[in-house]
């Protein structure tokens, strides 16, 4: 190790305090043969002693092993919770009433449970059909389990979301209101050419266009918890603002052909059949929250059919309300 020793005089400051010099070692290269790390430039002692105590130690044999034990009893506590959710809930008998069946291989139930459980345990589908903790059953399924369009995974949602609902209901007193929420969002795609139905679509926060597609959502909250309840991923109704039309060829009496019909069609034509669908399925509330965008005396006169509005309208020369209407 090559280094230079000079002295550093710094003055304080302005006032004609005392000058006071400090040896600094400058270094210009250094190497560390137990990390294989090399520092290049100028850089203090305290720093380089700093880092070479902070060298990350070898585990041994035991600790290993420990670990590995620790991973395996989180994973087997995860897969518990999870097969305790799905028992309470009766995931496999809502699976069954959406369409969920296969007439041979894995049961959908099982598929759910592995997709389900995924999130909490840090995995994806990739490392979980790793060679050394190879499942049951083979990717294919799980790809053909979620390409599928003859499922309906709007109804399946629902269903569980009304299940949640009551729960919570019974645990939050009966003072606090619960009401439903209807908001959209803009999912950007700004890099896709040729995905299906990618579409020019405005987005009002921005107050400007952007690629990609919007979220028409519904959900349920008490005030502590939100839990979706429907949702509708929309294109444009005009075909000119569409990159892409339909590229598959599907029955139309499959779910995934009436998803794709929906998607072309108006944000305020699909308020009232999520209502409708959201309140049949039972669950209670007593007011519907809208922001100014779907403030409009149509849309909140449809959405009056089924349940009281909150709402902030918008002001627009073209509509009056209350005393302005009068004069």
């Amino acid at each position: 190790m090559c280094s230079s020793v000079r002295t550093w005089r710094r003055s304080s400051n302005r006032q004609g305090k005392s000058q006071r010099s400090m040896p600094v070692i400058r270094c210009w290269q250094w190497r560390v043969n137990r990390t294989a790390m090399i520092l290049k430039g100028p850089c203090s002692l305290d720093i380089l002693l700093l880092l070479y105590k902070r060298q990350p130690r070898r585990r041994t044999r035991m600790q290993s092993t420990a670990i590995c034990h620790d991973v395996q009893e989180h994973r087997l506590h995860i897969t518990s919770r999870v097969d305790w959710f799905f028992q309470q809930f009766t995931i496999g008998k809502l699976a069954h009433r959406c369409g969920f069946t296969k007439a041979k291989g894995v049961p959908p139930a099982v598929l759910l449970s592995c997709l389900f459980s995924l999130p909490f345990h840090r995995l994806n589908l990739y490392r979980y059909f790793a060679p050394q903790d190879t499942p049951a059953f083979g990717k294919d399924a799980v790809y053909e389990f979620m390409r599928s369009s003859r499922y309906s995974w709007r109804r399946f949602l629902l269903l569980l979301a009304a299940r949640v609902c009551s729960m919570l209901q019974d645990l939050t007193s009966e003072e606090r209101e619960t009401v439903l929420i209807l908001d959209d969002s803009t999912l950007q795609r700004p890099r896709s050419k040729k995905v299906e139905l990618l579409a020019r679509v405005f987005d009002h926060t921005q107050n400007s266009f952007l690629k990609g597609y919007r979220l028409l959502s519904l959900c349920w909250s008490d005030g502590a918890t939100l839990a979706p309840l429907d949702f509708a991923l929309l294109s444009s109704a005009k075909e000119k603002n569409r990159y892409q039309g339909v590229t598959k060829l599907l029955d139309s009496r499959t779910c995934g052909a009436r998803r794709r019909k929906e998607a072309i069609c108006k944000a305020t034509e699909l308020i009232g059949p999520m209502l409708k669908r959201a309140l049949t399925a039972g669950v209670q509330a007593r007011y519907l929250l809208m922001d100014s965008w779907f403030g409009m005396p149509a849309i909140i006169s449809h959405a009056r059919e089924h349940i009281h509005v909150i709402c902030m309208v918008k002001r627009t020369p073209k509509v009056l309300y209350g005393s302005r209407a009068n004069a």
